[in-house]
């Protein structure tokens, strides 16, 4: 029996710990205007076709906008004897910060720090060994709420030579 009283308070801690993660992650999953300028500046420069996931219903009819930019980017790298990866980049110390925000629409201004990404792992070791040349990104990103979800409406990104 003492043995059981003992083990009691083990028991209401790691109940405790458990309901603390389910808030966590609940929390974690919740869309925000800033995650949402955060994914879809991402998807942009690592240049995934999942970018589109996040572009409002206006611009998702002019998806083929995304890829002409993404095919000239990549004709551009090749012509000056690079693969077609060369553009992508990857993103470091990315910050959000919300501008105005209601119901239908949110302002984001974004900045971070990006390196080139051929391979996923590529940009890393670059940021390691404080090689390669560092791109400051400072946009900002005007969002719409559909369906309860944030997208993008408007951006004026541009791929980097």
């Amino acid at each position: 029996m003492d043995r059981f009283r003992n083990a009691i308070p083990l028991a209401l801690v790691v109940l405790l710990g458990i309901l603390v993660q389910v808030v966590f992650v609940a929390a974690e999953t919740k869309d925000t205007p800033a995650r949402a300028a955060i994914a879809f500046t991402k998807a942009f420069y690592k240049m995934s076709p999942s970018v589109t996931e996040r572009m409002c219903s206006d611009l998702q009819d002019a998806e083929a906008l995304v890829d002409d930019i993404f095919h000239a980017a990549s004709n551009r790298a090749q012509a000056r004897g690079f693969g077609a990866a060369y553009p992508r980049m990857q993103l470091f110390h990315v910050h959000a910060a919300v501008l105005a925000e209601d119901e239908a629409s949110a302002q984001v201004q974004l900045t971070a720090s990006m390196k080139r990404a051929i391979h996923p792992a590529f940009a890393f070791f670059l940021k390691i060994m404080n090689m390669g040349e560092t791109y400051h990104l400072d946009e900002m990103v005007d969002l719409v709420n559909e369906d309860g979800k944030w997208k993008v409406c408007e951006f004026d990104f541009a791929m980097i030579d």
